[in-house]
């Protein structure tokens, strides 16, 4: 019996203890953040599944992983020998969530911790009409549980952000009160972040702080570790008018409101908050949070930084390309992971860099099959050879910004289908970037652009093609995205307007043979204004090289042609001053 299979084992004997049918544990935290700190890692530590998505559910008998299609692979063999069956959500086939809920446990009660459970799921689980309990079982199991991170936090200047936190918060109050509000609870670290022009290292490729956040007519007051606090922090944040309490004292405080107008975000804010509240007959007004469209909707001074942040990381991913491409051919020790870690190096060279955006994914051969591979977490390095493909997906925390690239390498000869592929996922990537559009059209119209080559030839990729990007916040950010259907992750398509930033990557994913995505980040431009209405259009802030040598230029029509070969041009123009002599001539050989 495999370590997790012993550990789902101990979780049902606490569950039969306490007359529990179904546990739930979810890849969440008390803050509904994609990448939860070490702490609440829980849903990892019992069944082995490292995706960042996925619910597992615990029954009597059985156990289940729902999880989406980026982790279809990856779940199957993590999850092999650990008891737990893997639930495709995107597959018509799988049983819906609460109906398997439903079904293993066995009418019995139905159980999780509670704060990291949205409050919209658990008001699901209500529908069930069974007993519902709210307690961390899994903490009773897990001996060695990390603890919560107490890394500093600091003030993010007005020359990144471009408007004040009082400024914000102001917005904020005046929300509020149009909503005849009195209160609004924020628990979204990247919503909280943005308002307090605050940042900090409690988050994995996140440069967010563990916080809470309670706004009135009159107050803001944010709830954070105090040890997390400078003397010059604290100085800062009273003169935005932001008062802090500890961390610690914020469920005390939600639990003294009572019978007030409180305004909540019910997709982010966990179900132990909901559930205080409305035991206090406070009055909820579900709306999205404003700070969560109004963040993605970058200003003049974001942007402007996010442009110098881009030509940053460009250049690293330029200089490692052309680097790899010479050393593939006399350097056999080459591996994933070490190759990784000379890119990082090159960021780390650009100045003002943090850290990565998210893991780097560089995958060889087959293992870029699975969308979201990990070569740190192999027992074994796997070796390059000068052939086949290279897939490598990263990017970068600036103090100017976020990126987000993938670039499919060719390190030797290909065959005629891997080229066929890349060529047909080039041309869906090129239409998405040179799109042009009516204000008012979503990114669920515009994914068929993307997708349309490859739809042409029956086939797919099973996620989106695009999500929008955060400020020095996470690398992925809604509302904005480029995805053609709603999905249990994500909900209501929003208009993409200007100023939103969003990554544009298709590909193609062969299981057992190889993988391809190319990848950059789309900011969203006013072209022209006309009796029709206002047409808007993309700006590439993502200047890297094409791989030119997986190009089957006969699929290409003139049109493609002249786009891939203006793209290649403005990579050069941006680029060159931070070139050496041999890198730009390589890098306009390319375009010949």
């Amino acid at each position: 019996m495999s370590i997790y299979a012993k550990r789902v084992a101990l979780l049902r004997d606490r569950m039969k203890e306490r007359g529990i049918g179904a546990y739930l544990i979810t890849s969440s935290d008390d803050h509904a953040s994609e990448y939860p700190a070490s702490y609440y890692e829980a849903r990892k530590w019992i069944s082995g599944f490292t995706g960042s998505a996925g619910i597992l559910v615990v029954g009597v008998e059985e156990a289940g992983l729902y999880t989406d299609g980026r982790y279809y692979i990856q779940a199957e063999k993590e999850l092999d020998g650990s008891s737990i069956d893997l639930m495709k959500q995107q597959d018509p086939e799988t049983m819906d969530l609460l109906s398997y809920i439903q079904k293993v446990s066995k009418g019995l009660a139905i159980a999780g911790d509670f704060t990291t459970i949205s409050a919209k799921d658990g008001l699901d689980l209500e529908g069930l009409h069974q007993k519902l309990v709210g307690v961390d079982l899994v903490n009773e199991l897990w001996e060695d549980r990390p603890a919560l991170p107490k890394e500093p936090a600091f003030c993010y200047p007005l020359a990144y952000t471009g408007v004040s936190a009082k400024e914000k918060i102001t917005r904020l109050q005046e929300k509020l009160k149009e909503v005849h509000g009195e209160v609004q609870i924020l628990t979204t670290l990247d919503d909280i972040a943005y308002l307090c022009n605050i940042r900090g290292n409690d988050i994995a490729y996140n440069p967010m702080v563990l916080s809470y956040m309670m706004i009135t007519g009159k107050s803001a007051t944010l709830y954070v570790d105090g040890e997390k606090l400078s003397q010059e922090l604290e100085a800062y944040l009273k003169t935005e008018g932001i008062t802090w309490k500890e961390y610690n004292s914020f469920y005390q405080d939600v639990k003294e409101l009572k019978n007030q107008s409180v305004m909540v975000d019910e997709n982010r804010i966990n179900y132990e908050i909901y559930s205080l509240l409305t035991k206090n007959s406070c009055v909820l007004l579900d709306y999205t949070n404003p700070t969560y469209l109004w963040k993605a909707i970058k200003n003049e001074v974001e942007i402007k930084n996010t442009r110098i942040a881009h030509k940053k990381d460009g250049l690293a991913v330029t200089k490692f390309i052309h680097w790899l491409k010479k050393e593939i051919r006399t350097n056999s020790s080459l591996t994933e992971v070490s190759v990784a870690n000379v890119l990082e190096e090159l960021r780390k060279a650009q100045g003002q860099y943090i850290e990565p955006s998210f893991t780097t994914i560089s995958a060889y051969g087959e293992n870029a099959a699975l969308m979201h591979y990990n070569p740190y977490q192999r027992s074994e390095e796997v070796f390059l050879r000068p052939e086949h493909m290279l897939l490598v997906d990263s990017g970068g925390q600036y103090l100017e910004g976020t990126t987000d690239i993938t670039r499919t390498i060719a390190l030797g000869p290909c065959s005629e289908e891997e080229i066929h592929h890349y060529t047909v996922t080039l041309k869906g990537f090129l239409a998405l970037m040179n799109a042009r559009f009516l204000r008012g059209v979503g990114g669920r119209n515009l994914d068929i652009l993307a997708r349309g080559p490859l739809w042409s030839e029956c086939m797919d990729y099973r996620c989106g093609t695009g999500h929008g990007v955060g400020h020095l916040l996470g690398v992925h950010e809604g509302p904005n995205a480029f995805r053609y259907k709603e999905t249990p992750l994500h909900g209501e398509d929003v208009p993409i307007v200007p100023g939103m930033i969003t990554t544009d990557e298709p590909g193609v994913y062969v299981e057992g043979a190889y993988g391809i995505r190319i990848e950059n980040e789309l900011l969203c431009v006013s072209l022209s204004k006309n009796e029709y209405g206002e047409f808007l259009g993309f700006e590439p802030l993502t200047w890297a090289p094409i791989e030119m040598d997986l190009v089957d230029h006969s699929l290409l029509s003139a049109q493609e042609e002249k786009w891939l070969k203006d793209y290649m041009e403005q990579v050069l123009e941006h680029l060159k001053d931070g070139l050496t002599l041999d890198e730009q001539n390589w890098l306009a050989s390319l375009n010949c």
